[in-house]
Formats: structure tokens, C-alpha cells, sequence
């Protein structure tokens, strides 16, 4: 593999801050991040060398109460919604969806979400996809006292703003650098690709530095459920493809 793949995080010192404060006030965060995503990165390289079979972990902690997630754990959009679904401390039946199986294309997935996507939550027969919009609607109905989700115009709106900058910029460019090599396309990272990774993470260490201590504020929010799944993501992923 050729070029440059890992970023050194530690020049940025708003982000390394923000990490620690994550890992240390975010639930399950070790698990989520590492112990899940470790599981089935080793069992996706599998399958892609080798053709195995991928295993199924499930969330067996959780009850099942009306409330499903369907998703992957590897992706940082399902895993950003575990998060919060473990931070609401919601009855939840955690479903996993073998992309490499195309498990999204079966009828009975694509009769819940015609765009076969992940992750995807029913909560007793409402279904809404996308995790930025999940964030939003479990922390909106369940969070009803958290300040996960701002209720005020302003601090919402800056919420909303980082979930956005996540959805449109920050993700996209990670997935886009690391995604070529990972599966397969390409057996070097691009440099025009990392210059952008670069670019949105000296963006989001100035938004980190002006906002507080958050992403979206002085105390967590949802945005930093989703920035967080992105950035550690790119981390797990590029290390196994050395």
C-alpha cells in the first residue's frame, strides 16, 4: 500500500481534547468503537480474501421493546446511533445487515427502506433512515429533558449545522480516502483525497475550539455521536488494510 493513510490527530489539539472527553462521557464508548467494529473488520477482510462467511453479532444487552435498528457495526452512521440509543438507555433490538450479503436488497428490507440503506430504525412501525435524522427523531422523542438535542432555535440550530457538516463534508471525505483501498479499487491512497480529510479536520478543530469543549457546544450533543463514529471509523479501518 503506498502513501500516507493514517492523520496525525495530535496536531489538532481541540480534536485530541474532544476525543478524551468522549470516550470518557459517551456510553459503551470502548465497546461501540472497538470491540464491535474489531469483530467485524476482521470478518469483512475475511470474507474479501477468502469468501468466508461473516459472523452475526448482536446486541444481546437489549430488550426487545418496539424499537429495532437495523445496521452494520463497521459503519459509523449505525454506530452513531448505538451510541445514542445507548445513552437514552432505550429497549432496543439491534439488527445486523450484511451489505457484503446484500441483505439490504431483500424484499422484506426493502419494504422498510426503499433506498436500502443503513443504518434504519422502526419504532413500532414508524420507519425513518438516514442516522442523522434518527439522531434527531430519538432525541427529539426521547430526550425530551437531555440536552443531547437543544430545544432552543439557536443552539439546535448549531446542532443541526455540525450534523450536516458531518452528512455533506466530513464523512463523505473520509469514507471517500479510505474507501478505495479497502475495497479493493486501488492499492494507494490519493493525495488530493487526504489534502480534503486534512481541510474538514482543521475545520472541525475550529469549530470544537469556538464551540466549547463539543462539537456543538460546552456539553454533548448528538453532533458529536456522529463526527465521533467518523473520525475513530477512518482509524479502525486503515489500520487493517496495512
Amino acid at each position: 500500500m503506498h502513501g500516507p493513510h493514517k492523520f496525525d490527530l495530535t496536531k489538532y489539539k481541540n480534536i485530541t481534547e474532544w476525543m478524551n472527553k468522549c470516550q470518557a462521557e459517551m456510553k459503551d464508548y470502548d465497546e461501540i468503537m472497538e470491540t464491535g467494529a474489531q469483530l467485524w473488520f476482521d470478518d469483512l477482510f475475511a470474507v474479501i480474501a477468502e469468501g468466508k462467511e461473516i459472523k452475526t453479532y448482536k446486541n444481546t444487552s437489549t430488550i426487545i421493546m418496539g424499537i429495532t435498528l437495523y445496521y452494520m457495526s463497521p459503519s459509523p452512521p449505525s454506530r452513531a446511533v448505538d451510541f445514542l440509543i445507548k445513552e437514552l438507555e432505550l429497549d432496543a433490538e439491534l439488527k445486523q445487515v450484511n451489505l457484503l450479503e446484500k441483505d439490504q436488497l431483500k424484499p422484506e428490507f426493502l419494504a422498510l427502506n426503499p433506498t436500502h440503506t443503513i443504518p434504519t430504525l422502526d419504532d413500532n412501525g414508524f420507519v425513518v433512515w438516514d442516522s442523522h435524522a434518527i439522531l434527531q427523531y430519538l432525541a427529539s422523542k426521547y430526550g425530551k429533558d437531555s440536552t443531547l438535542y437543544p430545544k432552543d432555535p439557536e443552539n439546535q440550530a448549531t446542532v443541526n449545522n455540525r450534523l450536516f457538516f458531518n452528512a455533506t463534508t466530513f464523512f463523505p471525505r473520509m469514507r471517500d480516502y479510505a474507501a478505495p483501498v479497502f475495497w479493493g479499487r486501488s492499492d494507494t491512497f490519493s493525495a488530493d483525497q487526504r489534502k480534503l480529510v486534512q481541510e474538514s479536520l482543521k475545520w472541525l478543530d475550529g469549530f470544537i475550539e469556538s464551540s466549547g469543549g463539543f462539537v456543538a457546544g460546552p456539553t454533548l450533543t448528538i453532533a458529536d455521536f456522529a463526527v465521533a463514529a467518523s473520525i475513530s471509523s477512518v482509524d479502525v479501518s486503515m489500520d487493517q488494510m496495512l
